[in-house]
């Protein structure tokens, strides 16, 4: 809907306009069928950008779970305080991230290009031996992670035996109709500087056998005996157990 013609937008704001309410027969007159109440989420392509074209008749309020919103809602106060507490509120933000609430409990219209996460974050580094004149198998001859210079800043060295590493498998299931390909992530945490290294990606649209083949595979490659994965849904088909 962000990159297309507009034309989806438009045959959704068409039906809303065809659309009819029977909760509030009362306000019914000989011109018109009576008011509409819309309960939607707010977002980059909410039927809210056309309060512009229709502001004589649509009046739009928002609220946002944490308060602020308005009068009745001061800061601080939750809209809904008898489910949402400030401890559940605070785990929402948890587990849903910052994007996600925004949209969902804050109300907020987020484009993709605000999300939190931004590519141009990225710092980039490149694998290279301690001792190129020795073997492959040479104790002596460690892997190394050589970092690119940034605004002027050089960073030393990183062995990658100082990296504390993290398997992550997402299954591409059934439901994620966007995305076939399931992914296998190996990341490595520097303690010292809080950096996250991607050390290497697979991406592929397989069978499941070919991905636990793969898992293995990398599991072996960088000595690691576990791999993390969000067993939720279809992805419990992994959840290996004994």
């Amino acid at each position: 809907m962000l990159r297309g013609d507009g034309t989806i937008m438009e045959d959704l704001y068409r039906w809303w306009k065809q659309s009819t309410t029977r909760f509030d027969s009362a306000s019914f007159t000989k011109t018109g069928m009576g008011r509409q109440l819309v309960i939607a989420i707010a977002g980059p392509c909410g039927l809210e950008q056309f309060d512009s074209q229709e502001s004589s008749r649509v009046q739009i309020e928002s609220h946002s779970i944490e308060g602020g919103c308005c009068a009745l809602h001061p800061l601080g106060k939750s809209i809904f305080p008898e489910e949402y507490t400030k401890e559940r509120i605070a785990h929402a933000r948890q587990t849903l991230g910052n994007y996600d609430f925004a949209h969902f409990m804050l109300n907020q219209s987020v484009l993709p290009e605000e999300c939190i996460f931004k590519p141009e974050w990225l710092r980039y580094f490149r694998f290279k031996q301690s001792r190129p004149d020795l073997g492959l198998e040479d104790i002596r001859n460690i892997l190394l992670l050589e970092h690119e210079v940034y605004e002027g800043k050089a960073i030393d060295d990183l062995a990658s035996g100082a990296l504390t590493l993290r398997m992550i498998v997402d299954l591409a299931h059934a439901k994620k109709r966007k995305r076939c390909d399931h992914v296998i992530l190996i990341a490595g945490y520097d303690s010292e500087s809080d950096r996250i290294y991607i050390l290497e990606v697979w991406a592929e649209a397989t069978g499941y056998s070919e991905l636990v083949e793969m898992i293995y595979k990398l599991g072996k490659k960088w000595g690691m005996r576990d791999f993390w994965l969000e067993t939720v849904g279809a992805q419990n088909i992994l959840k290996f157990t004994g």
